[in-house]
């Protein structure tokens, strides 16, 4: 930690030099060394407090910083391990607000892209999230005119307050998909691969603004220029 920082710090320092004022953030990766194959491992306690760690440091630069969530050392999604490794990555994540997370749907040392991984990853933090975030409680949501309205003996299942609520308050996700066919829920996996499929057929990204793009082009042009020169 110690080691990465300083380069880290030295980096942004020489960055300066050359070109102030140039934005930067903070990306201090490591990894541990499993002792009896000699190969990395990114999904350990250690790991996590590493990271914990180092968005406390880059926070302290007052840079933004880029730290890990939802790496596995396994090469296959559907585990008890990487579903462990996930939840915790995300209890890290809200505990200690890093900015960019860069490696969602990965496996086997960040190595390995596992789309259907992506969505579960998704699943999990943004579970976790909800949870960090707590309550929100207001006059809205605690209803007390509801209440009063329907008063005792009766039933909420007809208002309207509960048709425009209840999907705020619960979604099946991947895990909690039914199977009409043999009423069950289905295997997270398979869920997870049909909807990736649907995704890749379907999605059509939103395209960018003319203002934006136009930069974006401008500053392509200009580092072809520089590397052309």
């Amino acid at each position: 930690m110690v080691q990465g920082n300083a380069e880290i710090i030295s980096s942004v320092c020489l960055l300066q030099l050359i070109n102030p004022g140039t934005p930067g953030f903070y990306p201090l990766f490591s990894a541990m060394m499993n002792p009896f194959t000699g190969g990395i491992l990114v999904s350990t306690h250690i790991q996590h407090l590493f990271y914990a760690a180092t968005v406390q440091l880059g926070h302290y630069y007052n840079l933004p910083v880029m730290s890990s969530f939802g790496g596995s050392d396994l090469r296959h999604p559907g585990s008890w391990s990487v579903g462990r490794s996930d939840a915790i990555d995300a209890f890290f994540v809200c505990a200690t607000g890093p900015d960019l997370l860069p490696s969602c749907g990965l496996l086997d040392a960040y190595t390995l892209l596992y789309p259907e991984k992506l969505l579960f990853d998704s699943e999990i933090f943004q579970t976790v999230k909800t949870m960090a975030e707590g309550l929100n409680i207001d006059s809205d949501t605690l209803a007390l005119d509801e209440i009063m309205a329907v008063g005792p003996g009766g039933h909420f299942l007809d208002r309207n307050f509960t048709i425009d609520n209840l999907r705020k308050l619960w979604q099946p996700g991947l895990t909690l998909d039914w199977a009409a066919e043999n009423q069950d829920f289905r295997d997270p996996l398979e869920t997870a691969a049909e909807k990736t499929r649907w995704i890749l057929n379907n999605h059509k990204p939103k395209p960018l603004d003319a203002k934006t793009a136009k930069e974006l082009k401008r500053i392509i042009r200009s580092a072809e220029g520089e590397l052309t020169t």
